[in-house]
């Protein structure tokens, strides 16, 4: 029994060790990581000119173009070449170019496409949604599971909970200060709770802020189970583990700068915690405490 468990770390171990150097050391992995944040960095400096037609037109260009071809022209580490290079570079100018030109030619930008003053958020009908979503949810599943479907293959599952439950709880105890030091900003205090006009006392705001563990749910099985663990069998872990942290990244426009940043680099630890624990639900967890400390950072202190 011991030998088995001497096996089974040494094996955790060694591929932690592989997914580390593919995620932060390799030529790929600086391109997949400083693309993203060069395209975030111009769109964060181009405020308040985020008319909603820009944003989709940069937003769709990026997802459904430049990441289908990046994961493209990236087939094997191998067969990489000059070429490779160039193309990447030339649907990264692409991605940027609308917001080059937009500051060339400023005031034709200003007459066509007014400063963007984002409106109030809709309140979401949480019941009509259950409705929706459950007997949708069901019918998926059932049909899956007549295909051979297995929900572990997904991530949905509780995985190597003693690696990843240990790893949270240090994870949350360590980033709490920081949380703290952040609810402190302008930026955070004016985005967070993000359903504040929703609230009109403390049982308001636990009602909300507990049931916003759906939504993150929701989003976490999207990014760190479906995208992740499909993606992985097809492209590589380290690939797949970049594609659902961009995309991720990318649903953060429009909350404050640093953040968007940071969804980056955490849609890719958490990307890799999810991979190693064979679960999304690390990442559930860890995402939902993440909003729910700020919400009560900012709104009670």
């Amino acid at each position: 029994m011991d030998i088995l468990i001497k096996l089974f770390q040494m094996k955790i171990k060694q591929e932690i060790i592989s997914l580390v150097k593919d995620t932060f050391v390799s030529r790929e992995s600086l391109a997949l990581w400083l693309s993203p944040l060069i395209i975030l960095f111009l769109l964060y400096r181009s405020d308040p000119y985020w008319h909603p037609l820009i944003l989709n037109y940069l937003f769709s260009s990026f997802l459904f173009v430049f990441i289908p071809v990046a994961i493209y022209i990236f087939p094997q580490k191998e067969k990489q070449s000059k070429s490779t290079w160039i193309l990447w570079f030339a649907f990264l100018i692409l991605s940027i170019l609308p917001m080059i030109l937009g500051e060339i030619f400023s005031i034709k930008r200003d007459q066509w496409f007014p400063p963007y003053v984002p409106g109030q958020e809709p309140i979401h009908n949480w019941p009509w949604l259950l409705a929706v979503v459950i007997p949708m949810g069901a019918i998926m599943f059932w049909t899956m599971h007549k295909t051979g479907f297995k929900p572990a293959d997904f991530g949905i599952s509780w995985g190597r909970w003693k690696l990843w439950v240990p790893l949270v709880i240090a994870f949350l105890v360590i980033i709490t200060p920081v949380l703290w030091i952040l609810s402190k900003q302008p930026e955070f205090q004016q985005t967070y709770p993000l359903f504040r006009y929703m609230i009109r006392n403390n049982t308001d705001f636990w009602a909300i802020d507990l049931s916003w563990f759906y939504y993150i749910l929701i989003w976490e099985f999207l990014f760190r189970g479906f995208i992740l663990f499909t993606l992985a069998k097809k492209i590589g872990v380290s690939r797949a583990i970049f594609v659902q942290a961009i995309i991720f990244s990318f649903a953060h426009l429009g909350k404050p700068e640093l953040e968007t940043y940071s969804s980056l680099a955490g849609g890719v630890l958490v990307g890799m915690l999810a991979y190693l624990s064979r679960s999304f639900l690390p990442g559930a967890v860890v995402h939902w405490a993440l909003a729910l400390i700020m919400d009560i950072l900012v709104f009670f202190t």
